[in-house]
C-alpha cells in the first residue's frame, strides 16, 4: 500500500503547470460519498493541492452519461465486467440497544420479523434491499415491520444507531459506526455478491494528467485487502 502511493505522489509531482488544472468532476452515490470519498479525499488533496475535484452525489441510479463529469464511481450488478474497488459484503447492523431489547438475533427467520430499515430501491438499483438479501438467505415471504424507507444511506445508519431498526450495512462503507461501536454487526448473517463499485473514466478519449492522478489514486486506496468487520 505504501508502495502504491509512494508512485501516485511522484506521479503527482511531476504534473506539468498545475496551475492551469481546470476541476475534476466526479460523481458518485451518498453512500461512497460520506464513508469514503470525504475521509480519504484529503489525502489526494495533501499530495496535489492544485487539483479541485468537485463531486455530484445521489442515492438513486446514476447516469453518468448524462453529467458533464470526468470520473465516477458507481455501483454496478453482477452483469458488469469492469474490475470491482469494493466488492459487494451486506450483512445487518443494529444499536448496542437495539440488540438489547431484541437479542440474542440467532436465526435470519428471527431477524426477518424485526423492525427492517430499508434504503430506497429503484428501478435499476443494483445495491441489495432487505428482500433480496431475505431470498437470496433462503426467507421468503413479507418479513418485518418496516418502520422506516430512506433514500439516503448515511441517514438510514442513523436511524439504525438510534435504536430504530436493523439496516443493511455495506463492508467498507459503515467502517467508521462499526469502530466506534454506536452500530453492531450480525457478521454472521452477511452476504457476499459479484456486485460492487467500479470505477469508470467517463471520457476516455480527453487525456489530462490530473485525471489520471486521481483515478491511479483512488486505484491505489483499494489495492490493499478490506479489513473484515468484528
Amino acid at each position: 500500500m505504501t508502495e502504491g502511493f509512494d508512485v501516485i505522489e511522484q506521479s503527482i509531482n511531476h504534473i506539468q503547470h498545475p496551475q492551469t488544472c481546470g476541476p475534476l468532476n466526479l460523481l458518485t452515490d451518498f453512500a461512497f460519498a460520506s464513508a469514503w470519498l470525504m475521509p480519504h479525499l484529503t489525502e489526494f488533496r495533501r499530495l496535489n493541492p492544485s487539483i479541485d475535484v468537485r463531486f455530484m452525489t445521489n442515492q438513486g441510479v446514476l447516469d453518468h452519461s448524462m453529467q458533464e463529469m470526468d470520473v465516477a464511481i458507481l455501483f454496478r450488478g453482477a452483469d458488469d465486467p469492469q474490475p470491482r474497488l469494493l466488492r459487494e459484503r451486506v450483512f445487518p447492523v443494529c444499536s448496542p440497544a437495539f440488540l438489547e431489547r431484541h437479542g440474542p438475533i440467532e436465526s435470519l427467520e428471527q431477524l426477518s420479523h424485526l423492525p427492517l430499515l430499508t434504503l430506497t430501491a429503484e428501478q435499476g438499483q443494483a445495491w441489495m434491499d432487505w428482500p433480496t438479501y431475505l431470498a437470496a438467505q433462503g426467507i421468503h415471504g413479507d418479513g418485518g415491520q418496516r418502520e422506516l424507507t430512506l433514500n439516503n444511506y448515511p441517514l438510514l445508519l442513523q436511524a439504525a444507531a438510534a435504536g430504530q431498526g436493523v439496516a443493511l450495512g455495506w463492508q467498507g462503507l459503515c467502517e467508521e459506526a462499526l469502530a466506534s461501536g454506536t452500530l453492531i454487526a450480525l457478521e454472521q448473517f452477511g452476504l457476499s455478491t459479484d456486485c460492487g463499485y467500479v470505477l469508470i473514466d467517463v471520457n476516455p478519449d480527453e487525456h489530462s494528467a490530473a485525471k489520471q492522478a486521481l483515478m491511479d489514486w483512488i486505484k491505489a486506496s483499494f489495492t490493499a485487502p478490506v479489513a473484515e468487520v468484528s
